[in-house]
């Protein structure tokens, strides 16, 4: 999985690029490609627009929305001191990231049981956090970009990345930490690195498009026909396929009666993995209100 990840392009193309796969089992392929995808994060901790209005952030473990007014966040306190931009001493600050506008109200979350404590104790020198809240922080950037898992089990999804982590020698702390509680509704954006959705969860909550995965995978050929692929059209996706159903049969049916683009020349070099089948693709661009109601309808049975 780390190399289909790695083949992703890198370059600019004429429409959606796809990588379709078709594993021999469906089960646990997508949670090796999303945790492929958990890299750790390192940056500015405060929004450099400083804009007024709703952020996410988090003081100690806990995980807040709040109006972000310049008021000076530090070491788990909210202090009433007005922030000035030439006063801003790295690394003083939480980081904060913009919400957009019609972003819903929530209540406050919690970082997961034990990822601070894991974060402290495994990795190399060069990984292993020295403090708790450098541990905070860290696992906070990791959820400003998340990996999207769009499924039709999203609970089933997340249990897998649960086992996963138990071959704890494959992976970064980070990312087993983001196997801990994976996220299962649009809502629980900047607050997990993996979230687990249905395409239904996705339709008339368009500040999803306004912000930006690390990375889109796409579970089933059913998933896939709705119009959830297009939140994030100038964002490659992953689809894999069951080959113990009736997927790969329909996705070469859907495909065989379309007019994609030929995929350009630099491409050529990506080619499949031995017993694993990968195909690409790019697709002009569609926009989800192109769609009905009925479009998303279609495809939605046994949806949790």
């Amino acid at each position: 999985m780390r190399l289909v990840a790695n083949r992703a392009p890198t370059i600019k193309v004429d429409g959606h690029f796809c990588t379709v796969v078709a594993p021999p089992t469906i089960e646990y392929f997508p949670g090796l490609l999303a945790l492929a995808n958990v890299k750790r994060k390192l940056g500015l901790d405060v929004d450099r627009s400083l804009e007024l209005g709703r952020v996410a952030t988090l003081i100690s473990t806990q995980l807040k929305d709040v109006v972000h007014s310049f008021q000076h966040i530090a070491d788990g306190t909210v202090g009433e001191e007005f922030l000035d931009q030439t006063r801003f001493i790295p690394g003083t600050f939480p980081p904060l990231h913009k919400l957009p506008e019609d972003f819903p109200e929530r209540s406050d979350g919690v970082i997961p049981e034990g990822v601070v404590d894991l974060l402290l104790t495994t990795g190399s020198k060069k990984q292993i956090h020295e403090t708790a809240r450098e541990a905070c922080w860290d696992y906070f950037r990791l959820c400003e970009n998340p990996v999207i898992i769009i499924c039709q089990q999203p609970s089933k999804v997340a249990t897998e990345l649960v086992d996963l982590a138990i071959e704890n020698e494959w992976w970064t702390p980070e990312q087993i930490a983001a196997t801990f509680d994976a996220g299962t509704s649009p809502e629980d954006w900047f607050r997990r690195p993996i979230i687990c959705i249905n395409p239904r969860s996705i339709q008339n909550r368009q500040w999803m498009g306004e912000l930006k995965p690390s990375a889109v995978i796409v579970v089933g050929f059913s998933a896939w026909a709705t119009p959830a692929r297009w939140v994030w059209p100038d964002l490659p996706h992953t689809l894999f396929l069951d080959n113990r159903s009736d997927d790969v049969l329909r996705f070469r049916t859907w495909h065989d009666g379309q007019l994609f683009p030929t995929i350009h020349s630099e491409f050529a070099k990506l080619k499949g993995i031995p017993g694993l089948p990968v195909k690409f693709f790019t697709e002009p661009f569609l926009a989800p209100e192109q769609f009905s109601d009925s479009d998303w309808d279609s495809y939605g049975a046994d949806f949790e």
